[in-house]
């Protein structure tokens, strides 16, 4: 399900981010059903995946690199005793994966497209969409939480009684 989204998001233009953040709620399934273990399992495949497949290589290192691991990284920081702690080390992580991701794209990888994109910013406008991005990551940090709880009370009492 998770390549097939990544697939169908290389063909809409605006799909760059809410694509690799559909495809993490296959990794979320598992994180919650299985364990952190196979849910890794289950991410590594889809990265390596996803960037052989995927035409577009910009989605496919955003899931491999910033959103597709995270509802892993999520239970592990959610564990953390210290609530402020876990909340920062998110934060850390989501900011040292974006700017290596977009770091990796532009000066290893080089994709065109993202390279046109990012010339004519300067300094400023850079943090600013980081900044953005954090926004972003806190809503679909938040959005992930609801899932949870919607699927582990809602959801799954369902499935289990339909067995």
């Amino acid at each position: 399900m998770a390549i097939g989204v990544m697939f169908i998001g290389s063909a809409i233009p605006l799909a760059t981010f809410t694509v690799p953040a559909i495809a993490s709620l296959s990794i979320l399934y598992f994180s919650v059903e299985y364990n952190k273990r196979f849910a890794l399992l289950v991410y590594a495949a889809i990265a390596v995946l996803s960037l052989l497949l995927v035409s577009d290589k910009e989605i496919a290192l955003l899931f491999a690199l910033l959103l597709g691991p995270y509802p892993v990284l999520k239970g592990v920081f959610e564990s953390i005793k210290h609530r402020f702690l876990g909340l920062a080390l998110k934060f850390a992580a989501f900011n040292i994966a974006a700017v290596f991701s977009y770091w990796l794209m532009l000066r290893v990888i080089t994709i065109d497209s993202v390279a046109s994109e990012f010339s004519g910013y300067v300094p400023f406008m850079l943090l600013a969409i980081l900044l953005v991005g954090n926004i972003a990551f806190f809503l679909y940090d938040a959005a992930l939480t609801r899932l949870i709880s919607l699927y582990i009370f809602r959801v799954r009492p369902r499935i289990q009684k339909g067995r």
